[in-house]
């Protein structure tokens, strides 16, 4: 038997192993997978995991969809999973599961008040299956941030969803010398201005540069720049070996300039524009505040606004709240 023989016989062997393996991945695992889906003939909600149906759901019975995340801590680590539910009241939660002792098998959701249909780390993914979901069966949706839409308001921009649960009595406000925002209004928009400078963001920033550059010293890596006719080889070496300095050093000129001079929000023509940010506003479509950011959420992307780049800690709600009211603002200009 020549070598080539041996070669093909080795390769088909691996490639019948790896599809194997693959086979038995998708038989055991994807097999398994939690699938909801609408029976037109009898307009009942099916439940299956896998192929075994295990409920059928009449959707008038179900209170809502919700939106949710919640998180995992190890040992090294921490992640996130986005994910949505059907929601009941408790009183059907218990009719549910004496007439489908199978549903036990759903993971409950984090009220115990409904059961989760699909988890992602993917935040677009599970937004998009739920409002599938909500459309087919005309549920309503909840986001995350405690919103309700109907299942005809999902393709709605946010301005016309949110008509009448927004106060702009007082908006745009009147800016005073010493405000933290300024809102202006001009023939081509609308600018939110912040003059609210976030100086803590520096204390981080400093320690970070403190101990690079204690290290720096004590590694006595600077003497690779003091190299005789050092040639490309050295100089690269010398570089990488002394990255974390010129890192630090990058950092501790690039926040201090974003803090004193943040970015202005301008929504010009319907167009949302913030730094490199640029946002249809008819197709925006949740506003929220979420830990240090100000989520924007479209049909095709979710945005984020670092907002201790924006303004101080203490104002992230006011810089939040003002984004939100200029949107829909505009919107409705």
């Amino acid at each position: 038997m020549d070598d080539e023989l041996i070669s093909l016989i080795i390769g088909l062997w691996s490639w019948t192993f790896i599809l194997g393996i693959v086979f038995v991945y998708i038989h055991f695992f994807s097999s398994k997978k939690l699938k909801i889906k609408k029976n037109p003939s009898t307009n009942l909600l099916e439940v299956f995991i896998g192929k075994d149906k295990i409920a059928d759901l009449n959707s008038m019975i179900i209170q809502e969809i919700k939106l949710s995340k919640y998180s995992n801590s190890y040992s090294k680590s921490r992640s996130t999973n986005y994910t949505y539910s059907l929601i009941f009241n408790d009183n059907i939660i218990g009719q549910i599961r004496s007439k489908f002792p199978m549903i036990d098998k759903m993971e409950m959701d984090s009220l115990n008040l409904g059961f989760r249909i699909e988890t992602s780390p993917d935040s677009i993914k599970i937004r998009t299956r739920a409002e599938q979901l909500s459309k087919s069966t005309g549920i309503p949706l909840r986001s995350e941030d405690g919103i309700l839409r109907q299942a005809t308001e999902l393709d709605l921009p946010y301005h016309e969803v949110m008509k009448g649960k927004v106060d702009l009595d007082s908006f745009p406000p009147r800016y005073k010398f010493g405000d933290p925002f300024e809102v202006s209004l001009d023939t081509n928009g609308l600018i939110l201005k912040s003059h609210s400078i976030n100086i803590l963001m520096y204390i981080p920033v400093g320690f970070f540069l403190f101990i690079a550059t204690m290290f720096f010293i004590a590694s006595g890596s600077y003497e690779l720049f003091y190299i005789e006719n050092p040639d490309t080889i050295d100089i690269i070496f010398a570089s990488i070996f002394n990255s974390h300095i010129f890192f630090a050093l990058l950092l501790a000129i690039y926040i201090p300039y974003r803090i004193h001079f943040p970015k202005d929000l301008r929504i010009n023509k319907g167009t949302l524009k913030y730094g490199r940010m640029s946002i249809p506003v008819s197709e925006i479509e949740e506003v929220h505040l979420q830990n240090f950011y100000c989520k924007i959420i479209s049909d095709k992307k979710t945005y984020s606004i670092f907002l201790p780049f924006f303004c101080h800690l203490k104002d992230l709600k006011l810089g939040s709240d003002l984004i939100q009211k200029a949107i829909f603002y505009q919107g409705i200009r």
